[in-house]
């Protein structure tokens, strides 16, 4: 494991080749190197886990993507918006999916203005992110914005609900003013909860 000192040598090998083989679209071969990488460690100090979900996705291996984000309930927005693009694609339940979308624009409210373009996605991405902040939301943009704008109805679905969510404020997705992010984390944060929705919460939704 990543715990004896010696072995991470052998752990950042294995991890680089199993980069360099994703980057030339050898995904298939990808895979099986970062699912035994994260057998090996599964601490995951590398963050070898977000390398493999962007490779299921790519191979729309969706069963193991799902297994996958469901190992942990990691509050990223990588997990968080990936869980709501997945719940998207299940046979409509919209309960869940509008849940999964709650969850995910609760953690990182800045993720929608770069998935829509209204912010733009630096061509080089941070090397290091914060939690819920901008820097975040670009990475996930930059790297799983893809399989958004892929996938056959899930952007148009993604807007037209987080429009209900802000009462059809626009824009609101690049520069969330306070009043927007107000409402959006009081209503998320009471659904979350199991608190009762106020009459003017349920005109908003």
């Amino acid at each position: 494991s990543w715990d004896t000192v010696l072995a991470r040598p052998y752990f950042r090998v294995r991890f680089a080749r199993a980069l360099a083989l994703a980057e030339l679209g050898m995904h298939h071969a990808a895979v099986p190197e970062l699912e035994e990488l994260l057998s090996l460690n599964p601490g995951d100090n590398q963050g070898v886990r977000y390398v493999l979900l962007s490779n299921y996705l790519r191979l729309k291996q969706y069963d193991k993507a799902k297994h996958l984000l469901q190992s942990s309930d990691e509050p990223s927005a990588i997990w968080r918006y990936t869980q709501a693009l997945m719940a998207f694609l299940e046979p409509k339940d919209e309960a869940i999916a509008q849940r999964a979308v709650l969850r995910a624009f609760y953690q990182n409210a800045y993720v929608p203005g770069y998935l829509t373009g209204q912010l733009r996605t630096p061509k080089r991405l941070p090397e290091y992110w914060e939690l819920g902040h901008t820097d975040e939301a670009m990475v996930y943009a930059g790297i799983y914005g893809t399989f958004w704008h892929e996938t056959p109805g899930a952007m148009d679905w993604f807007e037209s609900w987080l429009h209900k969510i802000t009462g059809g404020t626009t824009p609101f997705f690049g520069y969330p003013n306070l009043w927007v992010r107000q409402n959006v984390f009081r209503i998320a944060h009471n659904y979350l909860f199991g608190k009762p929705l106020t009459q003017r919460d349920r005109k908003l939704i």
